[in-house]
């Protein structure tokens, strides 16, 4: 009951939708994506043959082989948060860091207390 009681305690605290955000990406330098917590998992929707990630404790680095079509991205950290990302590749992207702020998740699982 007290974890029924939480959670609708928390759900009545209005957490703002968010949308997806854009990252761009470039074949000659590698993007980096920093968290607020450690990234436990991620999925794409590219295969490694099209692009190289991977994930060192909060930095997340992407890199694509070639110009490749919109694609995605999503990280889980290690705080429950997800993010959600619309990857766009473009040979001229001037940015190729990215700082994400806690309040640009997608969704938060919060804790079950018993």
């Amino acid at each position: 009951m007290k974890g029924y009681l939480f959670e609708m305690a928390a759900l009545s605290l209005g957490f703002p939708v968010v949308a997806q955000q854009r990252i761009e990406w470039r074949r000659d330098k590698v993007t980096q994506i920093i968290f607020p917590a450690d990234v436990v998992k991620f999925r794409t929707g590219y295969t490694s043959d099209d692009a190289v990630s991977q994930s060192d404790g909060r930095v997340m680095y992407i890199q694509p082989v070639d110009a490749m079509p919109e694609t995605n991205l999503n990280v889980q950290t290690a705080d429950g948060r997800y993010y959600a990302f619309d990857v766009i590749y473009n040979n001229a992207a001037s940015e190729v860091n990215y700082i994400v702020s806690p309040v640009s998740c997608t969704h938060l699982t919060l804790p079950t207390i018993r």
